[in-house]
């Protein structure tokens, strides 16, 4: 069984409400027995916004068969028996208990219990208000503790966040930590379809109103299912017959599939030099695994890539009729013999795993950098609105990053935004460091963590139940035809 923790970052939180987020996660199936359960336990229980959209998600969990635990952060501070000299509370309009958090001092106690709780988990949901656009602090701690202590390798992650404005800084809040969580091995996920964005976004100010945000909610419920998706996928691969973490050439020879990784190089010089570092990168891997994997390096900046024109329905599902088969859809409305989007989604939709590899550097004078990331990743709308075809498979970013430029800095940041919202399973960036010329950093142990742990992930989808998705277009998202909200496919 699944172990799902959920963490919340509420400083709010008068730390003594464990039992009644599991009741609330437990007692309840929908998102309309939650808010109304939620309401009864607000009369009694001091429960923060956090701590509801924290249940949402562990009940998300729960419905697909895992083991919930909920962990309020704020225990893992010593409390102060007296208040700080000369702040009234009642002033304020404050609760009078709220505790006074002494950041210096940790819970010993508590901190080996979280510890021991994050060590037997599957999957980590992290439930935080937002401060600026960012987590709290005592949410903060929890991250610098699992980096400390390596803590968060291979677990699924998904986080929730409750902000007082509807764009508040929910976002940004969930895309750090998610960024951060990768950097140190997660299997970072967002909420699924049918918007699979960056996790659960909430509205709520004053303490209780979470419950006036029925769609907030939905989208926690969704991040905790989607954070189990993946933790019983990667478990699936690791317990598959006579499968281990590592496979190398001489590794596990009764394993006959091969892993295919395609890396696009979106970036690049004429002379090519990217390509030749990917090259470089690759050689000696492929070597290794053998025939286990094949990797395929596409290079983009020779391609035609029209850009997107923004259909106002996409993909075009009189084009897709048109077809026999899934693979062979190509229902984007641009069909110019030259451009090779049709060819480039093929040879993604053929994929366990991908790379998107993008560059960094000084430019000088007619030596510019030719793009085609960005036309790239916009004309990929319409493999996300067809039904999310990228459901589940392993991206990250393969960025080749000069420490001396900063013209295209945030690469890798901007890759996982963006693919996140495949659907698809991100994994920890791949960095190839240079510096005047030299490679400071070549990436090869990070390639080798990205295969290795995308070849697990590849053995759990095969050893999965798909699941349905669909993309709505409508709703209330200011598209008039919603003629794709009605349509739904089956990934794995």
């Amino acid at each position: 069984m699944m172990k799902i923790v959920a963490f919340g970052g509420s400083i709010r939180s008068t730390g003594k409400s464990e039992s009644a987020v599991l009741e609330l996660a437990t007692k309840s199936n929908n998102i309309d027995e939650l808010i109304k359960n939620a309401k009864q336990a607000l009369e009694s229980t001091k429960l923060s916004n956090s701590e509801i959209t924290a249940a949402a998600a562990l009940m998300g969990a729960r419905q697909l068969g895992a083991e919930i635990s909920y962990f309020p952060l704020r225990k893992l501070f010593k409390v102060r028996e007296s208040s700080v000299v000369d702040f009234d509370p009642t002033k304020l309009k404050l609760d009078s208990d709220i505790p006074y958090v002494d950041t210096l001092s940790m819970n010993n106690k508590n901190l080996t219990r979280l510890f021991d709780t994050i060590k037997n988990s599957d999957g980590v949901i992290l439930s935080t208000p937002v401060y600026f656009g960012d987590r709290s602090s005592v949410a903060n701690k929890l991250l610098q503790l699992t980096a400390q202590n390596n803590m968060l390798k291979n677990k699924s992650f998904g986080v929730v966040s409750v902000g007082a404005k509807r764009n508040g800084g929910q976002e940004t809040a969930n895309i750090f930590s998610i960024y951060e969580a990768t950097a140190q091995g997660a299997l970072a996920v967002g909420n699924g379809p049918k918007t699979c964005q960056y996790g659960g976004t909430v509205v709520a100010g004053d303490t209780g109103r979470v419950v006036d945000d029925v769609w907030g909610l939905e989208t926690c419920y969704a991040t905790g299912k989607r954070v189990t998706q993946t933790a019983q996928i990667y478990q699936k691969g690791l317990s598959a017959a006579n499968y281990s973490h590592t496979i190398r050439k001489n590794d596990n020879e009764n394993i006959v599939d091969t892993f295919k990784l395609k890396i696009l190089v979106t970036m690049d010089y004429r002379d090519g030099r990217a390509l030749a570092t990917v090259k470089q990168l690759t050689s000696k891997l492929q070597k290794e695994y053998g025939n286990k994997a094949d990797v395929q390096i596409v290079e983009l900046i020779e391609s035609d890539i029209f850009r997107c024109i923004a259909c106002n329905i996409c993909p075009i599902p009189e084009k897709m009729d048109k077809h026999p088969t899934k693979i062979e859809k190509y229902a984007c409305i641009i069909e110019n013999k030259s451009d090779k989007l049709n060819e480039i989604r093929e040879t993604l939709l053929d994929a366990d795993g991908i790379l998107i590899c993008s560059l960094n550097d000084i430019e000088r004078g007619h030596d510019t950098i030719i793009s085609r990331y960005q036309a790239f990743v916009e004309r990929t709308r319409f493999i996300r609105r067809n039904n999310f075809e990228l459901t589940n498979v392993p991206i990250s970013s393969l960025f080749i990053n000069n420490i001396e430029a900063d013209n295209n800095s945030i690469l890798d940041l901007k890759t996982m935004v963006s693919y996140i919202r495949h659907n698809s399973i991100i994994l920890k960036p791949i960095k190839v460091v240079t510096h005047q010329g030299n490679i400071l950093v070549n990436g090869e142990d990070q390639m080798r963590n990205f295969i290795d742990t995308a070849m697990v992930i590849n053995q759990g989808r095969k050893n999965s139940t798909p699941i349905e998705v669909n993309y709505v277009a409508g709703g209330d998202g200011g598209y008039k035809d919603d003629r794709l909200d009605q349509s739904s496919s089956k990934r794995i």
